[in-house]
């Protein structure tokens, strides 16, 4: 499930997975060179091409922005912001924020 606020996207995984989005972020489908920069508040977005998909990879780079691959072939790009709280990840009981 993909929900939206003014501020944030939500995006319901299996296994009781919440990613929380605060920042802006890439949303890449339709081809390696569709990428699509999203920003908030958000008017519009394709994101609910990733529902029925499962994650096939995630990685955090050096500077903390959370890449997510998804078995459609689409992907995310979360950018760390330095000065706000970028994303949340809650897996289970834990939550991680960055």
């Amino acid at each position: 499930m993909v929900c939206f606020a003014q501020f944030s996207v939500y995006i319901h995984l299996d296994g009781g997975i919440l990613l929380t989005v605060e920042a802006g972020f890439e949303h890449v489908h339709d081809g390696p060179y569709k990428g699509h920069r999203i920003t908030f508040p958000i008017t519009e977005s394709g994101l609910m091409s990733v529902l029925e998909s499962s994650i096939v990879s995630a990685s955090l780079d050096a500077n903390g922005d959370l890449r997510v691959a998804f078995s459609n072939g689409e992907s995310l790009c979360v950018s760390k912001e330095v000065d706000c709280e970028s994303y949340r990840l809650r897996i289970g009981g834990e939550e991680f924020i960055a």
